[in-house]
């Protein structure tokens, strides 16, 4: 091989070696931990809220679907005040 490639990848191995040990310097301080913390909040945070959204719209569903018979019997209370009161009258 000649002496240039070899130079160069000997240099590329160097500055590989270099960025792994800054990466490593910079991930072990406090700011870059308190950084991944936050972002697994947010995450944490995210997950909650679309497990939230799926309830809402189960509990929505629900309700919708309850709505219409409950209102349906409220209305046969009347009905059935205005017949007991004609009967008794």
């Amino acid at each position: 091989m000649p002496e240039e490639v070899v130079n160069a990848v000997q240099a590329h191995r160097e500055q590989r070696r270099k960025v792994i040990r800054i990466k490593k310097e910079i991930k072990a301080t406090r700011a870059s931990k308190e950084y991944w913390h936050m972002v697994g909040q947010a995450k944490l945070r995210d997950a909650k809220i679309a497990q939230l959204k799926v309830k809402r719209s189960k509990l929505a569903a629900r309700i919708n679907e309850m709505q219409p018979t409950g209102w349906q019997e409220f209305l046969q209370v009347p009905y059935f005040i205005i017949i007991v009161y004609t009967i008794y009258v």
